[in-house]
């Protein structure tokens, strides 16, 4: 059963691949010119700036939830460290008291749904 449906997925995949190589009119897709002028936004040139908010807030309070299984269904929703590094890359860590007050709204939301 495995060969078959990998056969399968492999000769769409071919098959895609030879319709859009041999098109029978030879589309070209037109390209699109960027905009000119000064931009009102800039990238900021030292990375993101990432606030103290939302999955930020949420990853720093983890290790302060009590009941081991919510903190680990926290942890399986929060894996993704990059927002959390590059906010802690740039500002002081937060205060374990603010830190702990969050940890039990998480309790709470996680024991409302």
């Amino acid at each position: 059963m495995k060969r078959t449906l990998s056969i399968a997925i492999t000769a769409t995949v071919l098959l895609g691949a030879t319709a859009t190589l041999y098109h029978s009119d030879n589309a070209v897709i037109p390209l699109v010119q960027a905009a000119e002028g000064p931009f009102k936004v800039r990238p900021d040139p030292e990375g993101f700036d990432v606030p103290l908010s939302g999955y930020v807030l949420d990853q720093l309070a983890i290790p302060y939830i009590k009941d081991k299984k919510i903190r680990d269904d926290y942890a399986k929703t929060y894996w993704c460290g990059t927002p959390t590094g590059y906010y802690l890359e740039r500002n002081p860590a937060p205060d374990p008291a603010i830190l702990k007050l969050h940890a039990e709204t998480l309790v709470a939301r996680y024991r409302q749904d």
